[in-house]
């Protein structure tokens, strides 16, 4: 399997009534005033390089964010004014997502109709066949429109990879080490609303915790799994959650209300001492999930809890194929910024492309 089919399998293919299009219509009345590597998924793991529409971050949550299209990104900080916060007791998964909610110094995103968001991240997946296992790296750009109905485009670098636990570096892994390509991220006509990636559709997602909540549930299709068992609700808005801040910019009231959303479910677990694809230390908020045998993690700055990236742990040996604590995800969310363009890219062969 391919990179590009990698992230066309990012996301289900249930539709769900769309959420408010106030901001939609805003963008397209403004619009009308302008001139005219190998990756193959582990078994029970459901994330993935990510088109993430859907491997989907409030990208730039864990990211101090550039005001407007004027500024380049910003990393994030120890606290206000670079003054390091005090040290907070944290008791529990859901006051690390409540202060994630509220976390201070990020600058709304609001790009202008014929304006582009631009997200960088780092990822680490498995590339598996029947011969091999190993650990694939890789820099990543992606290029959301802010309106709709129109190309994006993502770039992929392919970065040195590490062994899969246990077992040696095949050589194909070191295929193509530095080499960078660029795909159109196309926009399709017919994909379910949740896979949508323009500015204008994120901002009109629910802005309160219990309808984010309903969304999620809905957005993760209910899928069932190679092993026939169904995900519970809690397991599916989990998931969708990560999709959903992977690669896209969320505002601040949408970005808020999924952290409050995931608050409210039960069996989530802190971890301290978590670290993203970046070697950033953090806070992580986990939930195991037992259909999948995959714990998930949402990791965050310990001190100002913008979010940093996540991660995946094997938790079932038998649902997941590999053995318990073994590392099978990770990624650091690293900037995200107005544009004024997308890159432009060649069409390829049909097919070679991937839905944005």
């Amino acid at each position: 399997m391919n990179e590009m089919q990698a992230l066309r399998d990012m996301r289900s293919e249930v539709p769900l009534d769309p959420p408010s299009r106030e901001a939609e219509a805003r963008l397209v009345a403004a619009l009308r005033d302008e001139p005219a590597r190998p990756r193959r998924r582990l078994r029970g793991v459901a994330w993935g390089a990510g088109l993430a529409t859907g491997l989907a971050a409030a990208v730039a949550v864990g990211l101090v964010l550039a005001q407007g299209g004027g500024g380049g990104p910003v990393t994030p900080r120890p606290g206000d004014n670079g003054v390091a916060a005090a040290p907070l007791k944290l008791t529990s998964a859901a006051q690390v997502l409540d202060l994630a909610a509220s976390a201070k110094g990020q600058p709304e995103l609001i790009p202008r109709p014929d304006q582009a968001i631009m997200i960088k991240s780092t990822t680490m997946y498995i590339a598996e066949s029947r011969d091999y296992r190993y650990l694939y790296r890789t820099d990543r750009a992606v290029w959301w429109p802010a309106a709709p109905n129109r190309d994006g485009a993502i770039e992929i670098t392919s970065l040195e990879p590490k062994s899969f636990p246990g077992e040696p570096l095949p050589p194909v892994a070191r295929q193509g080490i530095g080499e960078t390509s660029r795909h159109v991220a196309k926009y399709c006509p017919g994909r379910p609303e949740f896979s949508r990636t323009d500015f204008a559709y994120v901002s009109g997602l629910p802005t309160t915790p219990e309808a984010m909540l309903a969304y999620l549930r809905t957005a993760a299709g209910g899928e069932n799994t190679k092993k026939g068992g169904k995900r519970t609700l809690d397991e599916m808005a989990f998931t969708a959650a990560g999709d959903l801040i992977r690669e896209r910019y969320l505002p601040p009231a949408q970005r808020a209300a999924v952290y409050r959303a995931l608050g409210s479910l039960s069996d989530l677990r802190l971890i301290e001492g978590a670290e993203d694809a970046a070697g950033r230390k953090g806070v992580a908020v986990a939930y195991d999930d037992a259909t999948t045998g995959v714990r998930r993690e949402l990791v965050f700055d310990p001190s100002t809890f913008l979010y940093l990236g996540e991660r995946a742990f094997v938790t079932d040996a038998d649902k997941a194929g590999t053995a318990v604590g073994t590392q099978v995800a990770s990624t650091a969310l690293l900037s995200a910024e107005v544009v004024d363009t997308v890159p432009a890219v060649e069409l390829g062969p049909k097919g070679g492309e991937t839905c944005g």
